[in-house]
């Protein structure tokens, strides 16, 4: 692993740029250095590591940190927090969740990075488990014995990997400029993917009753009733099979589409890693440079959270902003610009939507989407009995004396 983790990729990215000598021995370095892995190991263990690696400094050691300061020094934390002390992982949750939670999210990555390195070697499967258990059934007689004439006693042949490689790990490396147009198409075609599954299948049990299955775990394990404020660790809770179709299945298909190389599987690893990160860590201001705009993902991100997956179904709010289920470009920029002028820790327009969407618990229908675009799906329960203050109406009567 620290092979993969020392991997001068940065100098291999910059080569358009600079021409010294160090560059070029730092891509000669970078070209024996993995050439040297591919010889050594399996396509899956190099696909595995580096993902992992990616991974794990990305995204959950940096939400394991986060954590750690909200219950260390909670009175910065909270400083630091948009929402304010109320947005503090320990005051939402106990413990003994929040274990389980990092328990879940470490399972989630490692199902996920499994997944993604079974496209890249689909062989393995024949190695770890088809032969095996052909071996063994072959060794108690269950097989026929002509086979054991047949492959010299129990010297089997390998079984055929199953699939074609979906990802390309190979020695031959793309040049920079082919290598980041793989992560720009990927990127975009994983946040329309992401948006079509997490509206569609996760918030949206009507159509089918797998989707009403997926959306009722989605419901319980992503947005528990403690959930009321988004924090780094809570980005990757959810049911596996859910968190996979959310969040790796986007990953993997413009890969295998492309058939892209592996480097560039795990830059948009890297990158996917960062905005969750960035856009669910709650904090009041995060620079620019670390990803810019991630203020207006951390206001949808809120939002979405508050409202139990009422509105904001994107992370930039792009396709939001298209398919109207979310605050217009307009609202965005003006609720933004309130929140910057402390006018409000709230975010404008789209925390509003998910103040307003917290009382629909995430009930939606096609005919509420048709009549009234974003702003009807998060007000889904005033019509069915509620005042706005969220009781019953006719109930709180007092008789007149």
């Amino acid at each position: 692993m620290g092979a993969l983790v020392s991997l001068p990729l940065l100098s291999y990215l910059a080569l358009p740029a600079l021409s010294s000598w160090s560059t070029s021995l730092n891509i000669l370095f970078f070209y024996v250095t993995w050439s040297t892995l591919l010889w050594t190991y399996h396509a899956f263990s190099i696909t595995f590591l580096l993902l992992l690696s990616v991974r794990l400094l990305v995204s959950f050691i940096p939400s394991l940190l986060l954590l750690l300061l909200d219950a260390a020094v909670p009175s910065l934390a909270a400083g630091l927090k948009a929402a304010g002390p109320k947005a503090l992982a320990t005051r939402q949750m106990a413990p003994a969740q929040l274990a389980r939670m990092a328990g879940l999210v470490l399972f989630n990555t490692l199902f996920g990075i499994t997944l993604l390195s079974i496209a890249a070697d689909p062989g393995v499967l024949s190695r770890c488990i088809i032969d095996p258990v052909r071996a063994e059934l072959l060794y108690l007689g269950v097989l026929k014995p002509s086979l054991k004439a047949r492959y010299g006693g129990l010297a089997l042949a390998p079984t055929p990997p199953l699939f074609r490689p979906l990802v390309r790990v190979s020695a031959a490396l793309p040049s920079p400029y082919n290598l980041l147009l793989e992560v720009a198409r990927g990127a975009a075609l994983r946040h329309v993917l992401q948006y079509a599954v997490h509206r569609r299948v996760l918030h949206d049990a009507g159509w089918s009753r797998w989707a009403a299955a997926l959306a009722r775990r989605h419901a319980r394990w992503a947005h528990p009733a403690e959930l009321s404020h988004a924090f780094a660790l809570a980005s990757a809770a959810d049911h596996p099979l859910c968190h996979a179709l959310h969040r790796w299945l986007p990953l993997l298909l413009p890969a295998a589409l492309a058939r892209a190389h592996v480097l560039a599987l795990a830059l948009n690893v890297a990158l996917a890693a960062a905005e969750e990160t960035a856009a669910w860590c709650g904090f009041r201001y995060v620079p620019g440079f670390v990803l810019p705009g991630v203020g207006v993902a951390q206001r949808r991100v809120e939002a979405h959270v508050e409202s139990r997956g009422g509105c904001c179904f994107g992370t930039w709010g792009v396709l939001d902003w298209a398919c109207g289920t979310g605050p217009s470009v307009v609202e965005d920029v003006v609720g933004g610009r309130g929140g910057a002028e402390g006018e409000g820790d709230d975010g404008g327009a789209v925390a509003a939507a998910g103040k307003k969407g917290r009382r629909a618990e995430g009930r939606r229908s096609a005919g509420e989407e048709g009549n009234g675009g974003w702003k009807g799906m998060v007000e889904g329960t005033v019509e069915d009995g509620m005042d706005k203050t969220g009781r019953k109406k006719g109930r709180g009567k007092t008789k007149a004396k």
